[in-house]
């Protein structure tokens, strides 16, 4: 806490506002708008191991969460104070971050992939400002920081030789899917079956639940759409109108998706977490197996 309470010495109305951006680069949103980017539209290969990635630090994250339940700095110390902004994206456990997670996921997963040094440098960078972000804002501890760095960057370098190499076969392409199917399938008996205490039961439960569930679901469309003949593969070349139309409709097409089987799970009467399982499937399976289809109509100059 001493650190947090240098920082909280050291904020201007100015530099929060900075930091409150810098720390949105390491929310899911930017995550998936980011490795869609790159999966429809630069890499298909690393768009993949991206996904993958974030499945895998995500799962991980989740579990330790619950298994640790460490409460958030203000409420561990109620003399110190946070960024008010920065509260409503703070919910839940503290330990590990989950924006740090997904910051080592996203841009040290891209620094890991690509050769040019200096992107290097600036992913890297970016991966540091959205943790040092997390601690100036007072949301998280330099121990939450650093546990969702390691746990981060364990599943990049768990999860780049797998899809590094396996690239156009669809058989290992397919295992190694598999592989991740039976971590997240393991992550939701892990959550239900578990006898959790009193100090993990609540909202902070049910939101470790429905998180798990949409990252199993997000791992069963992935594995559904490489049950093709060729696994999960398509071009991504196109001119820049066509980058530009395939990635905007894409996102809007993913998100209507979402919302139908939203609608279609609340009409059926599911049970929470398949209902989330069963969004995520559609989702994935969608903008991985059935939109890449598409792409031919987006490559013609």
């Amino acid at each position: 806490m001493k650190l947090l309470y240098l920082l909280e010495q050291l904020r201007t109305p100015q530099l929060d506002t900075v930091m409150y951006t810098v720390t949105q680069l390491g929310g899911v949103l930017v995550f998936v708008v980011l490795t869609l980017a790159v999966f429809w539209c630069v890499d298909r290969r690393c768009g993949l191991f991206l996904m993958a990635a974030g499945l895998a630090g995500t799962l991980i994250g989740q579990a330790l969460k619950l298994l640790l339940h460490i409460p958030r700095p203000w409420v561990r110390d109620p003399g110190f104070s946070i960024v008010a902004r920065a509260r409503a994206g703070a919910g839940g456990f503290s330990c590990p971050s989950g924006h740090s997670i997904n910051a080592a996921v996203t841009y040290g997963g891209l620094a890991c992939w690509t050769r040019r040094r200096w992107l290097r440098f600036v992913f890297v960078l970016l991966m540091l400002l959205v943790a040092f972000s997390r601690m100036y804002l007072g949301v998280h501890t330099p121990v939450d920081v650093g546990a969702g760095l390691l746990v981060g960057g364990a599943a990049v370098l768990a999860c780049k030789p797998l899809f590094s190499r396996c690239g156009d076969q669809p058989a290992t392409q397919r295992a190694a899917l598999c592989a991740l199917l039976a971590l997240t399938a393991a992550g939701v008996l892990y959550v239900t079956l578990w006898p959790w205490d009193a100090a993990v039961q609540g909202e902070n439960l049910t939101g470790g639940v429905k998180n798990v569930w949409l990252l199993f679901g997000a791992a069963a469309g992935l594995l559904l759409a490489s049950l093709g003949r060729g696994g999960i593969r398509f071009s991504t070349e196109a001119p820049l109108w066509g980058q530009a139309l395939k990635l905007v409709l894409g996102l809007l097409l993913v998100g209507a998706v979402q919302e139908l089987l939203r609608a279609v799970a609340g009409a059926a009467g599911m049970a929470d977490g398949p209902a989330h399982a069963l969004r995520a499937l559609g989702a994935v399976w969608f903008a991985a197996g059935i939109w890449p289809r598409t792409f031919p109509r987006f490559s013609r100059k």
